[in-house]
């Protein structure tokens, strides 16, 4: 299937990715076939204060 896209999908996910701290890895998939792609985000231990108080 010819695709048509411009490229840069996966650039803008790992600069958004790691603007939030959190990383994105491309491996080979299962026996070759195809692409895995895993993203991590962590996790925020307690909620910000300023969002938790109402403006």
């Amino acid at each position: 299937r010819g695709g048509q896209g411009t490229g840069l999908g996966l650039a803008i996910c790992q600069g958004m990715i790691g603007a939030h701290g959190g990383r994105l890895t491309v491996e080979e998939g299962i026996d070759g076939l195809g692409t895995r792609i895993t993203l991590f985000l962590p996790l925020q231990a307690q909620p910000d204060a300023e969002m938790e108080e109402p403006a």
